[in-house]
């Protein structure tokens, strides 16, 4: 019974199981994220609710991305041991999802959209630069979150 592959495979696999960068110990602080996820609606409302006070690239383009990265904290928040790749993705289903199906305009859901809040979450038209905004604002909050929330409480963390 020598030395193999498969052993040695095996043992590096448990032992990244166990250690501290396995996805599955993940565990984001509550109250850190539901902080982040309000500075970021605190910091993008302006961009709805008084356009015309902001430059116009802060209106079009950033709003979307914090936004987004909104969702991704919420995420975060709600799902706290939760892998970060699947937080992306998550998001990323959630934004593109209501950004697609701003295609549908039918008269029930064109009513909600005069909803206020509801305007904020669905919008009102299609926009390709919204998804990548989107994308680039959830790639933005899984940087912060692997740089700065979770180096607050998981020194050397480093999986994604």
């Amino acid at each position: 019974m020598g030395f193999n592959r498969q052993d040695a495979k095996s043992a590096k696999s448990e032992a990244f199981r166990d250690s501290p960068a396995a996805p599955s110990s993940i565990r984001r602080s509550r109250f850190v994220y539901g902080i982040s996820f309000l500075v970021m609606i605190v910091v993008g409302l302006p961009t709805r609710l008084v356009p015309e006070l902001l430059p116009s690239f802060m209106v079009s383009h950033v709003g979307d991305a914090l936004w987004a990265m909104a969702i991704f904290f919420g995420l975060g928040w709600w799902k706290q041991a939760a892998p970060t790749r699947r937080l992306i993705l998550v998001a990323l289903v959630i934004t593109w999802g209501i950004e697609f199906s701003q295609f549908i305009q039918t008269d029930w859901l064109n009513q909600l959209r005069q909803v206020k809040l509801f305007a904020l979450i669905l919008g009102f038209t299609f926009l390709p630069s919204d998804l990548l905004m989107y994308t680039l604002g959830i790639l933005v909050a899984a940087l912060i979150e692997r740089t700065l929330l979770l180096q607050a409480y998981r020194p050397g963390f480093a999986s994604w």
